[in-house]
């Protein structure tokens, strides 16, 4: 089955009556026959009625209402439920059918015997809107939808103030590993194209959602695009409003003391390699060149990896920044060149199976950005932080137990950035252990 990316809830439930409710919807259905405006006047007095959003919730639970109203399979299993467990038991299968690979994603995401941890719901869309997942990318509002049927299902469950796996999950997740997203995939392409040949063969009718008595059809909402990324200053291109001197000044010119970031111990980096400058920057000298920057990788746009296949997208993204926290380089200007870098593909070939050169291979996509390509040294070092990961899968567990420190930043310092960067390797592990990815 292709993957549903539409969804949407009835609105004005409380917490907890989202799988009754759609019991009672399927079962008001089935009951008797009976036109769309009588049973829209039953969802209404029930305060079930939306225009925008009704009519996307009951397709969900396969209730249609072209050319008349009925009932598809889907609907079955929810009409031989017999109470609220088989309930949402049914609506699980739902989800399960209308996006194996999201409900599969989402919840290896949240296992956290096996690698995954919770997550926020704003956490697991960024994961499901960046390069690495493999799907197709689903709107943020129908995704906030897509939460309510998997908490009513079970799915899912909220912990804290994160989700978790739901008892359902849990119960499941052995099923939910043995599927290959390659073959989850391939089986979807064979089913499209399997339905594009049978509706060349015999055209289907097309289906509209007619209201009686002149009232406006159903109409398609339409996702607002997210705001473009275009907008973000590229480095060649500083923004407004900035003295142009002062814009277009190289990284390496200027000499902002740097803001103190989250640290493992200071003092006892006296020790360590690297420490006296760390320390030095810390107290305001900028050791290295041009003076460190102490950027946060959020507003970078690097989310913490939500499942293992993430992992080596946040290695790589934050091996490169933490070059470029060392060489202080501009907040803007670090922020422009990752968007360059991810929307041009070269993080997803350098994380694949692609050397650096081929993954820079199109030279005129960097003609007449000299900003960028001031930037592009640190590639380099994200190669390496790739090639280790490549060569050793078990150095990330390796350096998400390190519970000290002075450790962790030392094999940061060592394994990833080749002894070089010192300050980077400290930046480095300030993010990661504030965002909770390493250490406590």
């Amino acid at each position: 089955m292709a993957q549903r990316l539409n969804y949407q809830v009835f609105e004005g439930l409380k917490k907890g009556e989202l799988a009754r409710t759609a019991f009672r919807v399927v079962k008001q259905a089935e009951s008797r026959p009976q036109s769309f405006r009588e049973f829209r006047e039953w969802l209404r007095g029930e305060g079930l009625w939306n225009k925008e959003k009704t009519p996307g919730a009951m397709e969900l639970l396969g209730v249609q209402t072209n050319p008349s109203l009925s009932l598809d399979p889907r609907a079955q299993s929810l009409l031989k439920a017999e109470d609220q467990i088989q309930q949402e038991e049914a609506l699980f299968q739902l989800l399960r059918d209308a996006n194996l690979l999201l409900m599969k994603v989402v919840l290896e995401a949240l296992d956290v015997e096996t690698g995954g941890r919770l997550h926020s719901t704003h956490e697991l869309h960024r994961m499901l809107s960046s390069y690495v997942y493999p799907g197709e990318q689903i709107p943020l509002v129908d995704f906030q939808a897509w939460i309510l049927w998997a908490e009513a299902s079970q799915a899912i469950k909220m912990v804290g103030i994160r989700w978790g796996l739901g008892e359902l999950s849990k119960a499941h997740m052995e099923w939910f590993r043995a599927r290959d997203v390659d073959e989850i995939l391939e089986d979807e392409a064979e089913e499209v194209e399997e339905l594009n040949r049978e509706q060349e063969a015999s055209p289907p009718p097309i289906l509209k959602v007619v209201e009686e008595k002149g009232e406006s059809p159903l109409e398609e909402v339409t996702q607002e695009p997210s705001p473009s990324l275009k907008s973000t200053p590229s480095p060649e291109q500083p923004e407004k409003n900035v003295p142009e001197e002062q814009a277009v000044r190289a990284p390496e010119e200027s000499k902002a003391a740097p803001e103190p970031v989250s640290s493992p111990q200071p003092p006892a980096l006296a020790g360590s390699p690297g420490g006296e400058e760390v320390l030095r920057w810390l107290q305001g000298d900028g050791a290295s060149w041009g003076g460190p920057s102490s950027f946060d990788s959020l507003i970078l746009g690097i989310g913490p990896p939500m499942i293992p296949a993430d992992q080596s997208r946040w290695l790589v993204e934050m091996g490169v920044s933490a070059v470029w926290a060392a060489q202080g380089v501009p907040e803007d200007w670090a922020s422009a060149a990752l968007t360059e870098f991810r929307t041009s593909g070269v993080f997803a070939a350098m994380i694949g199976r692609n050397s650096l050169d081929k993954a820079l291979k199109d030279q005129n996509y960097f003609q007449g950005k000299p900003g960028l390509v001031r930037l592009m040294g640190a590639l380099m070092v994200g190669a390496r932080v790739a090639g280790r990961l490549k060569k050793t899968p078990a150095l990330w567990n390796e350096l998400a137990g390190e519970a000290d420190g002075i450790r962790l930043y030392e094999k940061v310092h060592t394994e990833l950035l080749g002894g070089a960067y010192p300050v980077g390797a400290f930046w480095w592990v300030g993010e990661a252990r504030k965002h909770g990815v390493w250490g406590g």
